[in-house]
């Protein structure tokens, strides 16, 4: 209200008295307020009313005629307890008078005393919109926070396929793509570390298995070296003192002689196996005739099949040559027809063979007939020291090592072996690369 009559002040300066009157009305609409103009006489200039008895004010009526607007007993600039009144000089172009304005507070009053009255349930609202704001917005963030949680307790379990779904691009999904990163990570690494303690307890299994067989290995090389020198000194003990039998020197130096012989090859055996699983031995490739070599082989052993009386059946292709190591192939060779005629017994056959076949392999095959090997001994047979005769007795068998030194020897040069029972025998084969 105050700038409102400053602003009428101010461009009645630029007005006459009559060209203002229409500005006064718009003044009283725009503010619902009474203007009122004096002159020094203090009568009223403007604006034409009517009183409460029904007769018309006009202009030159005195204050006491618009008692009804303002307090009689209150002076021009006092304000009533329901009334604001302005009163200030207002200066036209053609002349100079007093404006009052009077408006009345009882709406601002009324207004006041219904918000007073309202103020509760205002309050009753505002609580009430605040606590279900507060338990939906609660529920939007928990919900995802709940997530994370039970996610979490699952890890904690060593649980990490779980993975947290959302779409949320805030901190809280932030956090979410974290532990999923987290899960992952972690699940690799624990497939890895479960990898590795397979591996781990594959290795010491095979460790376990290992120091198994060599404590095996030591105690079957401690019986084939204990009994050969106990029977030579017990031998030799008796030359010595000229002990019955033992009179007869010559006989008993000779069999102490093949005693030591015997034990010679069995060491020769083992430090041949010892470089073998050292990996000390590395084979080496020749272009050598291998028809030339199995038939050196064969020949080598006519004294054993002429002793036994076994018919050796050959049929072995000419100049088939492979690349190989010589020696090493040699002495597996050796053992195989070795062991079929050591193992056949007296008038059977031994028929080796060695035939090209059309991949290029060549295939070599040694069957002994009137033998037969225990299914379950085919696991065990290619095992240092296994011989199907328990008792070990140097009479019916040799040491053992012959068929081990056969797989150390073929396994080191890539070729592959079996041995099998046949309806004629056991039947060795192997497939020697061309």
């Amino acid at each position: 209200m105050d700038t409102a009559v400053k602003e009428l002040i101010t461009d009645a300066h630029s007005l006459s008295f009559q060209d203002a009157l229409q500005r006064l009305d718009e003044f009283g609409q725009k503010t619902n307020a009474m203007p009122f103009l004096f002159n020094d006489q203090q009568q009223i200039v403007y604006p034409n009313f009517v009183s409460s008895s029904g007769s018309a004010v006009v202009s030159g009526s005195s204050v006491d005629d618009i008692s009804i607007f303002i307090s009689s007993g209150s002076p021009l600039t006092e304000h009533s307890p329901n009334q604001y009144i302005i009163t200030e000089p207002i200066a036209f172009k053609d002349r100079v008078l007093t404006l009052r304005v009077n408006t009345t507070l009882q709406p601002i009053n009324e207004a006041s005393q219904v918000l007073l009255m309202l103020i509760p349930y205002i309050g009753l609202f505002i609580f009430f919109v605040s606590v279900s704001g507060a338990l939906v917005y609660s529920r939007i963030v928990s919900k995802p926070l709940l997530a994370i949680n039970q996610a979490a307790k699952k890890m904690s379990n060593l649980d990490f396929a779980v993975k947290i779904e959302h779409k949320l691009t805030d901190e809280i999904g932030e956090l979410s793509d974290s532990l999923n990163d987290m899960s992952t990570k972690l699940q690799r690494t624990m497939q890895d570390l479960k990898t590795t303690n397979m591996k781990l307890r594959s290795e010491v299994e095979k460790e376990r298995q290992i120091e198994t067989k060599r404590r095996e290995l030591f105690g079957v090389i401690s019986h084939e070296l204990k009994s050969p020198i106990t029977a030579v000194k017990g031998q030799l003990d008796g030359m010595i003192h000229e002990i019955g039998i033992y009179k007869d020197r010559d006989t008993y130096l000779r069999r102490s002689y093949k005693i030591l012989e015997n034990m010679e090859h069995l060491i020769h055996d083992i430090l041949h196996i010892s470089k073998f699983e050292h990996q000390i031995v590395s084979p080496k490739s020749e272009y050598i005739n291998l028809s030339a070599l199995i038939g050196a082989i064969i020949k080598d052993f006519d004294y054993f099949t002429m002793e036994k009386n076994i018919r050796v059946i050959i049929d072995i292709e000419a100049d088939l040559f492979i690349h190989t190591d010589p020696k090493l192939l040699e002495k597996a060779l050796k053992n195989v027809i070795h062991n079929a005629i050591v193992y056949s017994h007296s008038s059977e056959q031994v028929m080796i063979q060695l035939k090209k076949t059309e991949s290029g392999i060549l295939k070599f095959q040694v069957l002994n007939t009137g033998a037969h090997i225990p299914e379950d001994a085919f696991n065990q047979i290619f095992e240092p020291f296994y011989r199907l005769e328990k008792s070990r007795n140097r009479n019916t068998g040799g040491s053992g090592l012959g068929l081990y030194i056969v797989k150390m020897v073929l396994e080191a040069l890539s070729i592959n072996f079996s041995m099998r029972n046949t309806e004629q025998g056991v039947l060795f084969s192997a497939d020697i690369p061309g």
